[in-house]
Parts: C-alpha cells; structure tokens; sequence
C-alpha cells in the first residue's frame, strides 16, 4: 500500500504540474488575445485614417483640376481681351485716318 500512495502522492503532483502548466498556458493565450485585440484596433484605425488620407488626396485633386480649369478660362478670357483691344486700336487708328482725310476735304471747301 505504501507504493501506492507514493504512485498517488506522485500523480497527484503531476496533475498540479500539469494544472500548473494548463494554467501558464491560459494566461498566456490570454495575454495573445489581448494583443492580437491591440493589434486589430490599430490595423483599424490605419484603415481609418487611410480612408481619409485618400478622401483628402481626392479633394485636393479635385480643387487642383477646378483651379487648373479656372486659369485656363481665364488665360482664355485674356487672349480674348487682347484681341479685341487689338482691333480697338486698329479701328482707333482707322478712326484717325479718317478724321485726318475728312479734315482735309473740308480744308478744300472754304465759303
């Protein structure tokens, strides 16, 4: 009877290292969890800001085309001004030659 009680004594111990160890074991899957959560929220939170980076590059892009439209009408809209300007001149200058010939032939009559 003796060797049996030392056998239980022995495999009551064993079952305390094992319990022991099962318990080690938890604990550390626990701490694995934990981190794998802290990981998931960070991962998220990346995504997150992810999103909104590309959201903000879309915008920028967007305003970038507008402006770039916008100055392309008004580089339009300047040639337009000059051109006309430019006819504005000849017909000023069209205007004088008249003005000049009429005076001219005016000259001629005298009463």
């Amino acid at each position: 009877m003796g060797e049996g009680n030392t056998q239980v004594t022995e495999g009551l111990a064993d079952t305390e290292k094992a319990n022991q160890a099962f318990t080690n074991i938890s604990h550390s899957i626990e701490g694995v969890v934990k981190r794998v959560q802290k990981v998931a929220e960070s991962v998220e939170e990346l995504s997150e800001s992810s999103n909104l980076i590309s959201y903000t590059v879309n915008q920028v892009k967007e305003i970038s085309e507008r402006s770039a439209a916008g100055g392309q009408e008004s580089a339009a809209a300047t040639e337009e001004q000059l051109a006309t300007m430019e006819e504005v001149t000849a017909s000023s200058e069209s205007l004088s030659k008249l003005a000049e010939d009429l005076q001219t032939i005016i000259s001629r009559f005298k009463l």
